[in-house]
């Protein structure tokens, strides 16, 4: 993970895949209830995996409430 590029881009949460926290939001009201799922849900996979944890947590967040 780019971690001078996520200090500077506002709400990006994954770097490798420049996946930002509203895209990684809509696909949970899309329905997508895990990481893995939010990542297929844009095409893309885990590169480096350090967002997995970031994106869980959104996902907790919004399921939660």
């Amino acid at each position: 993970m780019d971690m001078e590029k996520q200090k500077s881009s506002q709400g990006i949460v994954c770097t490798c895949n420049d996946l930002y926290r509203e895209e990684i939001v809509d696909s949970i009201k899309a329905g997508w209830e895990e990481a893995k799922d939010v990542m297929f849900d844009h095409r893309t996979h885990f590169r480096c995996g350090q967002c997995a944890p970031l994106i869980e947590a959104i996902i907790k967040q919004e399921t939660e409430g």
